[in-house]
């Protein structure tokens, strides 16, 4: 399992810089020397990174050599019991991370302002000393530049200059407003009541340029469909029956196979990444969500950490986000489409723009009732649609 990923830097990533400073031969070393001065303790997290902070200052203030015996020593000495060879894999972090991270350590100008300056000399002392970094710095410094082009897209405006702002209007992708460019949509139902044949239907009209249960798709768009619950021998299936009578897709819809990776790893958002900026899509699916975290749905603390990512990913990227998502155990009092019966907290029905919930209708085979939410827009009501032998759904008449 890969590090979770909380939208906090990993605290490996600080311990790195203490890792460099306990590697490197600094008795006599002018660098380091200047490079230990230049960090206040305060810098750190409280516990172990900042009392091994601590301890380096007082060590090198005194003229003592700094390094994993040493410091050990002196935090035995006044009762602070830290491992200092933990911090020996750490460093490693300078070299295989991408250290994008280490600009978010800490939030405050000043603060980030030193721990951008010494992370920097950091890098520069031990690629000098050989210790086999010689790219660190060069990434540090590309990881650093990139953080402050995202600092600088917070918007901020003085309340009498923010009512003369004319902003530009997000472009419908589907219908008005039910699917925009950069907003997040939820698809929802329970089991076997065709979330996925109807988030397929979407993303090859959306791909395809063509209209969809009576909603307008204005152009084609650029379609990643990330599954995780079928194979996809099942899922070539489905879409060959589906392209039996609809125009190309134009080469606008990636289907990937993403089972077994979790977003909320290290790993798995990485990949997420690399998956958008090789294909550069307009609209990212994820089917189903329950298969791509590794969180509580129950808990909200730990599902607000996955809509961080998620926002993350659309800020960053401009993407539109649509998930698939189960309802959960049934609730006295609440109707079949009410979002009460999305799956785990509200906080997935708070945080998306849209939602779509499905039910089946009883003794009605293909025959599915939806209703939806728009944060945006005028809710549209709800509609009945059926499935034809092609798999596309279309609205009931009358």
């Amino acid at each position: 399992m890969g590090e979770e990923f909380d939208g906090r830097p990993p605290a490996a990533v600080e311990g790195a810089l203490i890792a460099g400073i306990l590697a490197g031969d600094n008795l006599g070393n002018e660098e380091m020397a200047e490079l230990i001065m230049s960090l206040a303790p305060a810098d750190f997290a409280p516990g172990p990174n900042r009392w091994v902070a601590e301890a380096i200052r007082t060590l090198h203030e005194a003229g003592q050599r700094v390094d994993h015996f040493t410091v050990g020593d002196y935090l035995d000495r006044i009762g602070r019991k830290v491992n200092t060879y933990r911090y020996n894999d750490m460093v490693v972090y300078l070299d295989t991370h991408s250290l994008r991270s280490l600009a978010q350590i800490v939030r405050s100008q000043g603060v980030r302002r030193r721990k951008r300056e010494a992370a920097l000399a950091l890098a520069r002392v031990l690629s000098d000393g050989g210790k086999g970094l010689a790219l660190a710095e060069w990434r540090m410094r590309a990881a650093l530049e990139e953080q402050e082009t995202l600092d600088n897209r917070v918007e901020h405006y003085e309340a009498h200059e923010l009512c003369d702002v004319v902003f530009p209007v997000e472009a419908d992708l589907w219908g008005d407003g039910i699917l925009t460019r950069k907003s997040a949509c939820m698809i929802s139902a329970y089991a076997k009541s065709y979330k996925t044949m109807l988030a397929l239907n979407l993303a090859i009209a959306l791909a395809g340029g063509a209209d969809y249960l009576g909603f307008h798709v204005p152009e084609p768009v650029r379609v990643l469909y990330v599954q995780g619950e079928v194979s996809m021998r099942n899922m070539q299936a489905r879409i060959q029956t589906m392209l039996r009578e609809r125009a190309p897709v134009r080469g606008n819809l990636v289907v990937v196979n993403w089972r077994g990776e979790k977003l909320t790893t290290r790993t798995g958002y990485e990949s997420m990444v690399r998956l958008i900026q090789e294909h550069h899509p307009t609209v990212v699916m994820i089917d189903p969500l329950y298969k791509v975290h590794t969180f509580d749905e129950n808990k909200s603390a730990e599902m607000v950490k996955l809509t961080s990512a998620f926002d993350w990913l659309i800020e960053r990227h401009g993407i539109t986000l649509v998930l698939v998502h189960h309802h959960g155990k049934h609730k006295e009092g609440t109707g079949k489409l009410s979002p009460e019966r999305i799956r785990g907290s509200s906080t997935m029905f708070d945080y998306v723009d849209t939602s779509i919930r499905m039910t089946r209708n009883e003794g009605e085979p293909g025959q599915v009732k939806l209703a939806f939410t728009l944060r945006n827009n005028d809710d549209p009501p709800d509609m009945t649609v059926c499935m034809d032998e092609n798999l596309w759904f279309h609205r009931k008449e009358g």
